[in-house]
């Protein structure tokens, strides 16, 4: 079997100014001054398929978010500031002016660079309308092109993936499709709706309890569906890609069509009400449910949240599968304290790779592994390849940020290791990052509590030394479906309300740009806590999944208050009960000095 991971990263920065130039080309004929292209494909996923990466075959940048607006004359690449140092990298800024949001306002630069008498087009496939619409404040034409063209502009298009469809086990799903679509009508009979259209392939993945491979990393199936309140499902797969077996586990009322049937099926809907969400659902789709008279009713899919919430057995399974994960992650610390040859970033992901793939229930990594030492582990989302590949230096900081796909759950650790010894501010920096950690996951918080709540704790101390980082405290995690799920997360941006059974990872980093990056991340269950003693309220508070040891020789003792030293004291016991039993000796001794007091 092959690598997970390849380090044959598009490198095209040569490319941009051609493939722009056959682009602008196409602007005449369409009657356009200008053309949007966004990161996402029409499933609005985070990952997309080889064939839907237009944004980096036209850029050059393959960060995991940004828009590009190309006009006649000029273009600009918006990314967040995750990208900051990575984006002017890729692409070619002799073309593009990289602007990085929100320190510059999208809606005001998009102002300064479209007025009036421009018209810009736009993928209606790949855009909502609620989307377009913010961007008509501009003043300009928004100009919907059938036809994309980033894909006319380069011929040839490749082929789509159409993976195995496979079934997910109840045991560790813990409830039926059957039990979830009632979930799905009881909503549809509160709201008043005759029928529920769901955009997000993960939601649809989730309620069939199906998994496939139609995405990297991501065990996703590229679908639309519709689902009744009389309990149809029509789904929008491929009619080739459904097997017997998979239609006795489907059962009779799924109905199953290609993809392009949904144009057709939407007159089927005439005058009912369907519920559906804005944000996410495609301006073709939404402008031709309005053409056939059908009745909108805009709200957030409850997929979203019904997912989010795990029950007792989905909590059970990702358990094992942390505890699995740390078994790997604890044999690569071993690994990487014991060699005395020189290794590279490459040679890291590789050996953590063949660690994770010691389990048989590993399906693939949930990401491409972050593995970055000295100045590349201060580019938040950096992507080793064989280009920018380096030696692991005994002097540097390693940034290793990773994760499995098991069949009975998704994990993602990050931690930062030395081979030497470290420096008074390399060790000053981790530990108040680690500070910040320790306060999100020790957190006691009322029901109703909400992410950007949250997020505070975790930059406090960083805030109290006069530094911060830039891109959120944690995201929501799935099971063995994505490793970023909303709708949850702890952000200054996040207000959805915590509830029990949601995993969320806590991943509070500094980042020294051309030296180093910390970031220390665990996976966190939120679950009740009960009325603490001489207290009043019920409080929600986190579980623990990540079971992997912090980083000894980075961690300056003096800086931590005595509840902090018993909390890291406490989890690294945890890790030693729960981890010491499934390893040689060798690495059981290893794990014990890890794991000893402080």
């Amino acid at each position: 079997m092959g690598r997970y991971q390849s380090f044959d990263v598009m490198d095209c920065r040569d490319q941009v100014a051609e493939r722009v130039a056959a682009l602008r080309k196409l602007f005449a004929t369409h009657k356009i001054d200008g053309y949007l292209v966004p990161r996402g494909d029409e499933f609005r996923g985070e990952y997309v398929p080889e064939h839907a990466e237009r944004l980096a075959y036209i850029t050059g940048f393959t960060g995991s978010w940004g828009l590009s607006l190309i006009l006649k004359d000029s273009a600009d690449l918006y990314i967040d500031s995750r990208y900051k140092i990575q984006a002017p990298e890729q692409t070619d800024t002799d073309i593009f002016d990289v602007i990085c949001v929100p320190e510059i306002s999208l809606d005001t630069r998009l102002a300064e660079k479209i007025g009036q008498n421009h018209r810009i087009g736009f993928d209606p496939m790949l855009f909502s309308r609620k989307e377009i619409a913010r961007f008509e404040k501009t003043g300009a034409i928004f100009v919907p092109v059938s036809e994309n063209l980033i894909d006319l502009s380069h011929g040839e298009a490749l082929p789509e993936i159409r993976s195995e469809i496979l079934i997910h086990p109840i045991e560790i799903a813990g409830a039926s499709f059957t039990e979830k679509k009632k979930q799905i009508i009881d909503i549809l009979q509160k709201k008043n709706c005759d029928a529920l259209f769901i955009v997000l392939p993960e939601n649809i993945c989730w309620l069939l309890n199906l998994r496939g491979n139609d995405v990297p990393h991501t065990p996703f199936i590229l679908s639309r569906a519709i689902v009744t309140i009389e309990g149809k499902f029509y789904w929008y797969v491929g009619k080739e890609r459904v097997t017997p077996a998979l239609k006795e586990h489907l059962g009779p009322d799924v109905i199953c069509r290609d993809s392009d049937d949904i144009f057709a099926d939407i007159k089927m809907f005439h005058n009912q009400k369907i519920l559906y969400d804005p944000i996410d659902t495609a301006f073709a789709i939404e402008k031709a449910l309005q053409d056939n008279g059908v009745k909108l009713i805009s709200d957030d899919d409850p997929i979203l949240l019904l997912k989010a919430i795990k029950n007792n057995a989905e909590q059970a399974a990702t358990r094992k599968a942390h505890i699995r994960d740390a078994v790997a992650m604890i044999k690569f610390a071993h690994w990487f304290s014991t060699q005395q040859q020189d290794f590279t970033e490459i040679d890291a992901v590789k050996q953590l790779e063949d660690f994770r793939s010691e389990a048989p229930e590993l399906k693939d990594i949930s990401f491409d592994t972050i593995s970055g030492s000295g100045a590349n582990g201060a580019i938040v989302h950096y992507r080793v390849s064989h280009k920018s590949d380096k030696i692991i230096a005994e002097s540097d900081l390693f940034l290793c940020d990773s994760g499995g796909q098991y069949l009975d759950g998704t994990t993602d650790i990050t931690r930062v290791f030395i081979r030497g010894k470290a420096t008074a501010e390399q060790k000053t920096r981790y530990t108040q990052v680690l500070k910040g950690h320790l306060a999100v996951a020790r957190a006691l918080f009322p029901i109703g509590t909400t992410g950007a709540v949250l997020d505070v704790l975790a930059r406090a101390p960083l805030w109290q030394a006069g530094i911060d980082f830039g891109h959120g405290t944690g995201h929501g995690v799935g099971l063995y479906l994505s490793v970023h799920e909303g709708p949850q997360g702890i952000s200054s941006r996040s207000k959805v309300k915590l509830e029990p059974g949601m995993l969320l990872s806590n991943e509070p980093g500094y980042y020294k740009a051309g030296e180093f990056g910390i970031r220390i991340e665990n996976v966190e269950l939120i679950v009740h806590k009960g009325i603490p003693e001489d207290g009043e309220k019920n409080m929600l508070g986190f579980e623990t999944l990540t079971l992997v040891p912090y980083e000894r020789k980075l961690i300056d003792k003096s800086l931590l208050s005595r509840e902090e030293i018993h909390q890291i004291d406490t989890y690294h016991q945890r890790i030693s009960d729960s981890v010491i039993p499934l390893l040689d000796a060798e690495r059981a001794s290893f794990l014990k000095d890890q794991c000893a007091p402080l």
